[in-house]
């Protein structure tokens, strides 16, 4: 007997032990089978895996892949193909379980102002776009699911709460502690979603994230970074002002201003609008809004070759909601929440709070709407404005991610 069958011998007149072949062979071709099954069902796999990267190809004609910076496999809408391009932002509102609104409740809302799919792409390209997303394995190789958290951080008007709130009602880390102080999706990072990180990861904590005798490790924390069409956020600073820069009605956003040229008579010359901002750690002065955009952003560029982080796009939650918002829950080694039995869930923008879209909703709708026209990122812009931001912003930035520069007309 031998350690993986049992074999039959026949004992001859002369006592000399003769194998009986037949009986055994039966282990040898046992194991030559369970080999060539094991073998199979590699190919099969590799098959398969490879299948499934071709398919989220940029030639695929269902939803555009995730523009990143590693081949991670990220999870695909299960929606349906978006059609044709003049009914595009009316899919993706089908989508979210709305409608536009009708003609009584917006008389602005027309055929002629709804965006089509070539406005959206000609802002931002045809892909979402998330950066840095090889931090993520690194992130939950060395933080324990009990302590993992994602806080997020941006410029004023660039959707903060949105994101967190998003995060919290589509995301779940399971086997997590639900103590207040560890949740996992936090509306800022622990140093405060406006801050400079520089002078402030490390050195302050914000409101809601410790206390006299508990601070929050930053460690814990995947800083999730969201950045703005700077077009756009520029424009939205005159609607929605956290910060004080000189501006008016009739010149907003104002990123250039003129004085008197002592050197001649009469003529004025065109100056950069410079102001100053007071974090809770340093004062900044700013020669203009695109440097405050510039700075801040080429800031929390950097901090990527020090600790883990994601970059995402504003814009990419507005049109890519789910697609994003999955990635991220990826990232941080979460999954579809229960609560919504794995259904993905969109949110409508309120003064106090986020709600469940519902028919009819307008927040989520006038997003759409305003960032996905071409037109609104010139909005109370100057041909000097216009022509000082395309000097001075930052190319690398805007390149990096997928921002194209408007046309004056």
């Amino acid at each position: 007997m031998n350690g993986y069958a049992t074999t039959t011998s026949i004992i001859s007149r002369s006592n000399k032990p003769k194998q009986s072949y037949s009986t055994s062979l039966i282990p040898l071709s046992l194991a030559l089978v369970m080999s060539m099954f094991v073998i199979n069902l590699y190919f099969i796999w590799r098959a398969t895996e490879i299948n499934l990267h071709h398919r989220s190809s940029p030639s695929n004609n269902g939803r555009l892949p995730i523009v990143q910076t590693h081949h991670a496999a990220i999870r695909k809408r299960k929606k349906k193909h978006i059609g044709s391009d003049d009914n595009y932002i009316r899919d993706l509102l089908d989508e979210a379980n709305l409608t536009l609104p009708t003609e009584e409740e917006e008389e602005t809302i027309t055929n002629a102002n709804i965006p089509s799919r070539s406005d959206v792409t000609s802002q931002y390209g045809p892909h979402p776009i998330l950066h840095n997303l090889e931090s993520c394995p690194v992130f939950r190789s060395t933080i324990p699911i009990q302590h993992r958290m994602m806080g997020v951080a941006g410029l004023f008007n660039t959707g903060t709460n949105y994101l967190a709130s998003l995060l919290e009602h589509n995301c779940h880390l399971p086997n997590r502690n639900s103590h207040a102080r560890l949740y996992p999706f936090r509306e800022q990072v622990p140093w405060g979603k406006h801050n400079t990180p520089n002078a402030h990861r490390g050195h302050h904590v914000a409101r809601g994230n410790g206390g006299p005798s508990w601070t929050l490790n930053v460690t814990w924390v995947l800083p999730v970074v969201i950045i703005k069409d700077p077009f756009h956020w520029m424009v939205s600073n005159c609607r929605h002002e956290y910060f004080l820069w000189e501006h008016d009605d009739m010149h907003c956003p104002n990123v250039t201003t003129t004085t008197l040229d002592s050197n001649t008579e009469n003529n004025n010359i065109v100056v950069p609008n410079s102001f100053t901002v007071p974090f809770p750690k340093e004062t900044r002065q700013f020669k203009s809004l695109v440097h405050f955009w510039n700075e801040w952003y080429g800031e929390y560029d950097a901090q990527s070759e020090l600790y883990p982080l994601v970059y995402i796009r504003f814009e990419d939650i507005v049109f890519h909601t789910e697609y994003v918002i999955r990635s991220l829950c990826d990232c941080i080694g979460g999954e579809a929440s229960e609560d919504n039995g794995g259904d993905f869930v969109y949110l409508e923008e309120s003064a106090k709070d986020y709600a469940k879209v519902h028919a009819g909703a307008s927040g989520f709708v006038d997003a759409m709407l305003r960032y996905g026209n071409p037109e609104y990122r010139l909005e109370g812009w100057t041909n000097l404005d216009y022509e000082y931001a395309m000097d001075e912003l930052d190319g690398e930035l805007m390149t990096k991610f997928g921002y194209k520069y408007p046309d004056w007309e």
